[in-house]
């Protein structure tokens, strides 16, 4: 994570993350729709061309309009979250019964919870 002297990200990390993370455009691939938050850092003239070279379309979304490009994420999130949060407590309260004074789960930990979650298929009727 990279974040500016005001505590966010910039168009220098913008481009950073598209050139490692877009693949490059080439024969037998269609030019694809971006989308991105309506925010300075991908608005600049910069980041619009490196989306086009990597064949992306660049499109924002304007403030307030996530909750209706984002269903998925609103009506899954709230159970997602509930059952990582119950899986975390009872993780944590089994390692102070055993006698760690401040127990912490680690990024190990939590992929853990996130396995078990998706096993849950009744979240992905």
């Amino acid at each position: 994570v990279t974040t500016a002297p005001r505590g966010t990200y910039r168009e220098l990390d913008v481009i950073d993350m598209l050139k490692r993370h877009l693949p490059e455009w080439g024969d037998g691939r269609k030019i694809e729709i971006m989308l991105s938050d309506d925010f300075s850092a991908h608005r600049t003239d910069n980041v619009k061309a490196l989306q086009w070279d990597k064949g992306f379309y660049p499109t924002l979304v304007g403030g307030g309009c996530t909750g209706s490009q984002q269903p998925c994420d609103l009506k899954l999130n709230q159970f997602v979250r509930r059952k990582y949060g119950m899986l975390e407590a009872n993780y944590l309260m089994n390692k102070m019964m055993n006698g760690d004074g401040l127990p912490c789960s680690t990024e190990a930990d939590s992929m853990h919870f996130l396995y078990q979650i998706w096993q849950d298929f009744s979240l992905h009727e």
